[in-house]
């Protein structure tokens, strides 16, 4: 075997159709927080909350197991739903 992965990893149909650049800029965004003043308390409550919002958190639990694709499938349409009655119940108050 040679070093070379080159056919190892497709340019093309990666998720979607993505090429593996757009994937990897998508994938690797650092999150740095500044702690200011020593106060560490505060800069990890914004870490935490930074990886809340950027869905770094439900990306490691999805990713801890391997599903399969039917129940994938299921999860997301029950999320989805979820979603769509939280946002009627916002709109109804």
């Amino acid at each position: 075997l040679s070093g070379s992965t080159a056919g190892f990893y497709p340019e093309k149909n990666i998720k979607g159709g993505q090429s593996m650049k757009k994937l990897k800029s998508k994938e690797l965004k650092p999150l740095e927080v500044k702690v200011e003043n020593d106060n560490v308390e505060r800069a990890i409550s914004t870490l935490k909350r930074r990886m809340a919002t950027e869905g770094v958190l439900k990306t490691l639990k999805q990713k801890r197991y391997n599903v399969k694709p039917a129940i994938a499938n299921k999860i997301k349409s029950l999320e989805a739903e979820r979603r769509r009655r939280k946002e009627r119940k916002m709109r109804s108050n």
